[in-house]
């Protein structure tokens, strides 16, 4: 059984990787021009970037602009999620 969810464990860890490539080369992107022209869809969005992994304690940040670095407490749900 271990062996399972190993291996499961680490496919979810390459589509996410995957998943988090495609943001930041395509989608992050093509949000760009909404900054200027819809800030308030373009913060809803950059929220929603937000990364809580509350089965390692740990959080990561990706907004849109970078990230700033600095998330939420572990197993903090996030506005526009």
């Amino acid at each position: 059984a271990t062996v399972k969810i190993s291996t499961a464990t680490e496919a979810i860890d390459q589509i996410i990787a995957a998943q988090r490539t495609h943001f930041d080369q395509v989608a992050d992107k093509l949000m760009k021009p909404f900054k200027k022209s819809a800030p308030d869809f373009f913060s809803d969005y950059d929220k929603a970037r937000t990364i809580v992994d509350r089965a390692a304690s740990r959080t990561n940040s990706h907004g849109a602009n970078g990230g700033s670095g600095t998330a939420p407490a572990a197993g903090t749900l996030v506005a526009g999620k």
